[in-house]
């Protein structure tokens, strides 16, 4: 079998990656169905303050016995590595409880180093907590429901230089809070970032109603393509 992705470890510091490599396979044996590293440490090694891991197990349990594991083994593995380790362990079934920008930018960013699960898989098959927002622009002026929209949608702009066409897109806010339009006047938001589009919306003289929905990714992802 091929051994976990260290790539993001210096060449030269061998001995913390034979102590990883070692970490990850009694992770592995203790139940992780996925673990990866995230932060600072895959940017910048040598700089990064810690380690830090994001276990998912199968239960409440494998947490608690993994937990009770670590507690006993992590400074053998903090010597060997030269630095400390930080560990968040979730079960999976309250990974939909998790805060929901925070879990999607650790399982889109960070290195999956353990289990048997894809990352992937979990990012697009989990449902989250979002919230479905209706509004209603009617009282507005047609020159101030455009300007919304390229706030809320993004814009397209083409440059021209010379003989040669560029096109750029300027993300707007929806994209920016990991949301979607799924109609004229409808969109869905992580939950943790509702309160933030609903306030935008309702300074610009917007009526808002909501409703809170569980999406995955993938549920978003064809409602994007179903717009296009």
């Amino acid at each position: 079998m091929p051994g976990p992705e260290l790539g993001w470890v210096p060449d030269g510091r061998h001995r913390a990656r034979v102590a990883l490599s070692s970490l990850v396979r009694a992770l592995e044996n203790l139940g992780v169905l996925c673990g990866l590293v995230y932060g600072e440490c895959i940017d910048d090694f040598d700089s990064a303050p810690a380690i830090e891991f994001f276990l998912i197990v199968q239960n409440e349990r494998r947490v608690t016995a993994l937990s009770s594991w670590l507690n006993k083994m992590v400074g053998r593995y903090e010597r060997e590595i030269g630095k400390p380790l930080s560990f968040t362990i979730m079960s999976m079934d309250k990974l939909e409880e998790y805060d929901p920008s925070k879990l999607d930018s650790i399982l889109s960013e960070g290195i999956q180093i353990a289990g048997a699960i894809d990352k992937y898989a979990i990012l697009r098959g989990l449902k989250q907590k979002h919230v479905l927002i209706t509004y209603d622009t009617s009282d507005m002026r047609a020159r101030e429901r455009v300007a919304l929209r390229k706030e809320l949608f993004g814009t397209e702009e083409v440059i021209v230089v010379g003989s040669s066409i560029y096109k750029t897109t300027k993300d707007g806010l929806i994209e920016k809070v990991g949301g979607a339009r799924i109609g004229r006047d409808a969109l869905v938001v992580p939950k943790d970032r509702a309160d933030e589009v609903i306030a935008f919306l309702e300074k610009r003289g917007a009526r808002c109603f909501v409703k809170e929905i569980a999406l995955s990714i993938e549920d978003i992802r064809r409602m994007r393509l179903r717009l296009v």
